[in-house]
């Protein structure tokens, strides 16, 4: 069920408010680490920021395409390899640009000066030591917390360029992804596209310089760029839009909404617009909920192992300590075996679920379509040929979608279910080691760990999208052939039986395509479940190896001070446990309530 924006902006509060208490006790603890990563998580929150880097290799149009965002020649652009660092563009009430160098430094410069620090011609090899740079604009797109990341390109021949454009990264949350049609992409984009793809939710992909093909072979050029993106990322189709950022910048700047429309880029400019505003808000308040989760445990064990070990004697604390480390590496060891069996049970749970519910789907809808086709044929005889195959085509558009659109949500239901089914084993497994880790610790350390019980659930938006001109048998049935010299009932005939065998073809095929993107997401749900298991155990395990050395110290500096610190130790771990108490409580406050 998806919340409401009162929900959301409920849980954000109290999120937030968690990790402020975090943040101050772990900065009381000395523990910098984890203060500093609940700190960054609050900035974000407040911020609602989502960092969306344009990447690509160099002149793929990547700072026009920027520029055709913002509708203004903003960043510069050139034909020649020309960003060299990092170019942060994001909404600001007034405008403005700041040059941020290596040395912490920074100086506000004008737009005009924005090309001596971030372009290869005006800093050649960042001989400036610049940073990056932060341009502010008062840009609707932007207005929502969307933030849109200037990169330079890869595979150009100054190599440091490549090296900013992959140190940045671990900084994105998504990305839009430039090819061309000449020259086809190369072996470092797709090097690039991998490393990304496995670090970013949702990516972007962008065939830029659509005006410098011809408009006859467009389509053709946008199938070889689709088909080459979707081998680099091991997908059976993905989408791509296809546009001319150059046409759309200009056409803005002229105001010339025809011009505009032709080009291509409203239909991306509104998938972005669309993602920013449904989808941003919500995966960054989920992961904020689950690390915040994980910060309060971590600290509270940390902090009842500490209190623990102050009055233990040594010799029994070392001893205590030996017999923790040894059954970690067990626990580690049953963990990663668990991990690989995990990723068997679902590559079955596909074969076993997706593909025999598809197998009965097609068998079971296939006469229908056959027949309400013949009927349809039937209704219309008195057409010429091109007539009735546009009939046919259009019936079998509708009736395809309608098919698929009825069946995924129920399918997303059976597969949930079958997911859960499919790791009960293994969620016993290591929800049991979960617990027997909570055990050990509370018996060598007396240190609640609380519950540590991972769960899964499908996750992932659908990418699964319908391909219209796939699902037509084409007019070209008509031309060049003799079928003109036959009698009408013979023309309608072989008009039939071809689009008859398109009908069956494409459900066939529509079905592979939602296939795999049950299977993309189910991947991305068992690799959620996995990082949660190793983040449950590692975060509580950091924390009780950290407290226990820490103790150790203070034992052997002044035995004297155990008695305050247990007194400090007591009320951090007063105010987590009303930090956990907020985020236990329901996620959205009581409708109707008075």
């Amino acid at each position: 069920m998806e919340t409401t924006a009162e929900q959301r902006n409920w849980t954000r509060d109290a999120v937030i408010a968690a990790l402020e208490r975090v943040a101050q006790v772990a900065s009381e603890r000395g523990e910098r680490a984890a203060a500093e990563r609940a700190r960054g998580i609050i900035s974000r929150l407040q911020a609602d920021l989502f960092n969306l880097a344009v990447v690509g290799q160099f002149k793929r149009g990547k700072t026009t395409l920027i520029n055709a965002l913002l509708g203004r020649n903003l960043l510069p652009a050139a034909v020649v390899p020309l960003t060299s660092v990092v170019t942060v563009i994001e909404y600001g009430g007034q405008e403005e640009a700041v040059v941020h160098f290596l040395d912490g430094s920074q100086r506000a410069i004008s737009f005009d000066e924005l090309g001596d620090y971030v372009t290869e011609r005006g800093n050649p090899g960042n001989r400036k030591k610049v940073s990056g740079a932060t341009v502010r604009v008062p840009c609707p797109l932007l207005q929502s917390g969307l933030r849109v990341i200037d990169t330079p390109g890869v595979g150009s021949v100054h190599v440091h360029n490549t090296e900013a454009a992959y140190s940045f990264i671990p900084h994105v949350d998504g990305a839009v992804f430039l090819v061309t049609a000449d020259p086809p992409i190369s072996q470092a984009e797709v090097q690039f596209l991998r490393d990304l793809h496995g670090e970013v939710k949702r990516i972007f992909f962008v065939q830029n310089k659509a005006d410098q093909v011809p408009e006859e072979e467009r389509e053709e050029s946008l199938e070889f760029s689709r088909a080459q993106l979707a081998q680099a990322m091991e997908r059976d189709q993905i989408t791509v839009f296809s546009l001319s950022a150059k046409e759309a910048l200009e056409a803005k700047m002229s105001g010339d909404e025809a011009r505009l429309a032709a080009s291509g880029f409203p239909a991306f400019e509104q998938s972005l617009a669309e993602f920013a505003r449904a989808e941003k808000s919500e995966a960054a308040l989920e992961a904020a909920l689950s690390t915040a989760a994980v910060l309060l445990q971590q600290q509270r064990a940390a902090i009842a192992v500490e209190r623990s070990v102050l009055t233990m004697p040594l010799d029994e604390l070392e001893e205590k300590r030996a017999r923790f480390e040894a059954y970690l590496r067990q626990l580690r060891q049953a963990r990663d075996d668990n991990r690989y069996l995990l990723r068997a049970a679902g590559e079955r749970l596909v074969h076993e679920v997706v593909d025999r519910d598809l197998a009965e789907l097609q068998k079971r809808k296939l006469p229908g379509l056959l027949s309400g086709l013949e009927q349809t044929a039937r209704e219309n005889e008195h057409l010429s040929g091109r007539a009735l195959l546009d009939k046919l085509n259009a019936y079998t558009r509708a009736s395809l979608e309608a098919v698929y659109r009825e069946w995924v949500a129920e399918e997303e239901k059976r597969v949930t279910e079958a997911l859960q089914q499919a790791i009960a084993r293994f969620n016993s497994q290591i929800n049991a080691a979960l617990r027997d880790l909570a055990r050990i610790s509370s018996e060598l350390f007396h240190a609640d760990v609380g519950d540590l019980t991972v769960t899964a659930a499908l996750s992932g938006p659908r990418e699964f999208f319908f391909a219209p001109w796939q699902m037509q048998v084409s007019p070209d049935i008509l031309a060049g052939s003799l079928l003109h010299l036959l009698p009408g009932r013979w023309v309608r005939r072989r008009l039939l039986a071809a689009v008859r065998a398109k009908l069956a073809e494409q459900l066939d095929m529509h079905g592979g395509r939602m296939r795999y993107d049950f299977v993309r997401r189910l991947q991305s749900s068992l690799r959620r479940y996995e990082s949660g298991i190793i983040e449950a155990m590692d975060a509580t395990i950091a924390g009780i190896e950290d407290a226990i050395q820490r103790a150790i110290e203070q034992r052997r500096a002044a035995a004297e001070g155990i008695s305050t610190r247990r007194e400090e130790l007591a009320a951090q771990e007063s105010s987590l446990l009303s930090a956990s108490a907020e985020l236990e409580r329901p996620t959205a406050p009581q409708t109707g309530a008075g």
